[in-house]
């Protein structure tokens, strides 16, 4: 693990044991090389601090008590060493390719702070079963007219600057659910955000996600009232960005 790290890429974890091997080894086997693998145990009870301890100084582990996804990424943003962020699920798993694809892209777009991917939908045994792509947008005016309609930026494609998280006061914690949609509309009135049009995470479905539980649909509601009150007298006719 190199001392000084272009990328941290920082699992959240609770009880993750199931499919954490796959996340994990899915962060050290990239292309991309100078990179650093921090894992938040968020107070898992189940075996994943055991299968944390095999890989050794292989990754950083940070434990804590419990507190939830936004909790464990702000823990693991505020502790990492790279430059970039890029947020893995515990039972998510990334391409070879995805951060080397990603960081020539930042590299060549050097006005985005965020990048995000398209993505592979897998079931519980790994088999995948469809492919979902992200719109690219054309401006800021048009991320944010999007990102009012709908997430639709899946967490575990992003790179984001550690600076721009830090600037935005990192998640919010009192949404255990759709804090990424959240923070998305956050950033997307004063960041670029690029897109790679690829697929290049496997993101699992196996019915046990948060977005699956009934109570998701409140939170929706408190994101969008949270993003009205931010963004009132910015669209629409009250101004933009390009």
């Amino acid at each position: 693990m190199p001392d000084n790290p272009k990328v941290t890429v920082v699992i959240p974890a609770y009880n993750a044991a199931r499919y954490l091997a796959e996340a994990v080894e899915s962060a050290l086997n990239q292309t991309y090389s100078n990179l650093e693998v921090l894992v938040v145990d968020d107070g898992s009870t189940d075996r994943t601090p055991f299968l944390l301890e095999r890989y050794g100084r292989a990754i950083r582990t940070i434990r804590k008590r419990n507190g939830g996804t936004p909790s464990a990424l702000n823990e693991g943003i505020r502790q990492a060493r790279g430059e970039w962020i890029a947020w893995l699920s515990a039972d998510d798993a990334f391409l070879p390719e995805k951060l080397a694809k990603q960081m020539a892209y930042a590299e060549a777009h050097p006005e985005c702070a965020l990048i995000y991917t398209n993505w592979f939908v897998v079931d519980g045994r790994g088999k995948t079963v469809s492919h979902l792509a992200s719109p690219t947008f054309r401006s800021r005016a048009d991320q944010v007219e999007k990102l009012l309609r709908g997430c639709v930026i899946n967490g575990s494609t992003t790179l984001v600057r550690r600076d721009v998280y830090l600037r935005a006061g990192l998640f919010d914690e009192s949404l255990p659910q759709a804090h990424d949609w959240d923070m998305w509309l956050r950033l997307a009135r004063d960041y670029r955000f690029g897109h790679v049009a690829e697929p290049l995470l496997r993101y699992r479905w196996h019915g046990e996600n948060l977005s699956a539980r009934p109570d998701a649909l409140a939170y929706n509601d408190r994101v969008l009232a949270k993003a009205r009150a931010y963004l009132q007298g910015w669209l629409p006719g009250g101004g933009g960005g390009t």
